[in-house]
């Protein structure tokens, strides 16, 4: 068990349960008893609902390297990358020396499932050609976000640099980490990244689905753990020593 808010048998029911529901939805859509219009939307969900059982498994104590993990993960990018859900995405608009300009960016509830997808998907390894499926949902999607390209960059070595993203005109929801990546001195960035991970992690996560789940008897509880801590560790090579027992960061997964 890597969590304690809930038990064991609830994260393993959860599983089940979840396969089973998933496992229909995907036997719908193949004999096609889902409208048309639907199936985008039924899709979208599916990926998510293979992203949750992923957690539980992660929350259980189960082998995050596994087969069978890496394969619900994958699953994961498969679905994604064949739906295009348009209300994720919010266009920003501003005014510049007098003409209106805008630029794509995603709503908060998306950015954090694309940022734990592609952050789980680069600290177990997933192949190259599965973490293209997201990258080109993101690339199509128009969105150039600091954080999502610093993993992709991390596990595409040929992709270019960002120099400048689609948040810059807007407040971004997690600047406080974008800061701590930029940080050059390695001490100062595990000082801030630890401070984050007491200080700012869970107030992020307030306004999103789940926030606060422990508390309720009958919710979908998927923990709050920041995985993208997880890969910025990985990626920068910084020494967590002094946060590794913090109960938000994944430490194994290092």
């Amino acid at each position: 068990m890597r969590d304690t808010n809930k038990s064991e048998e609830y994260f393993k029911q959860k599983i089940t349960d979840q396969y089973q529901r998933n496992n229909s939805r995907l036997e719908k859509i193949n004999n096609n008893q889902i409208k048309k219009e639907r199936v985008s939307h039924v899709l979208h969900n599916l990926s998510l609902k293979y992203l949750s059982i992923v957690k539980w498994k992660y929350l259980a104590g189960y082998d995050m390297f596994s087969k069978d993990v890496i394969s619900d993960l994958e699953r994961v990018y498969t679905i994604k990358q064949n739906v295009r859900k348009e209300i994720d995405l919010n266009t920003l608009k501003w005014k510049e020396n007098g003409t209106f300009k805008k630029t794509k960016q995603y709503l908060k509830p998306s950015f954090y499932q694309f940022l734990d997808i592609l952050s789980l998907g680069f600290l177990l390894d997933l192949s190259e050609s599965y973490f293209l499926k997201l990258v080109n949902v993101i690339d199509e999607d128009g969105v150039k976000d600091y954080l999502l390209e610093l993993i992709i960059k991390a596990k595409i070595s040929n992709r270019k640099i960002l120099t400048k993203d689609t948040f810059s005109k807007g407040e971004h929801p997690l600047q406080k980490l974008i800061d701590i990546v930029k940080m050059e001195n390695k001490e100062e960035a595990q000082r801030y990244l630890k401070h984050f991970l007491e200080k700012y992690w869970y107030k992020s996560l307030k306004g999103l689905k789940g926030h606060n789940d422990h508390n309720k008897e009958n919710g979908n509880y998927e923990g709050y753990w920041c995985f993208v801590a997880a890969a910025i560790v990985k990626i920068k090579q910084l020494d967590d020593s002094s946060f590794r027992d913090n109960k938000y960061y994944p430490k194994d997964l290092v």
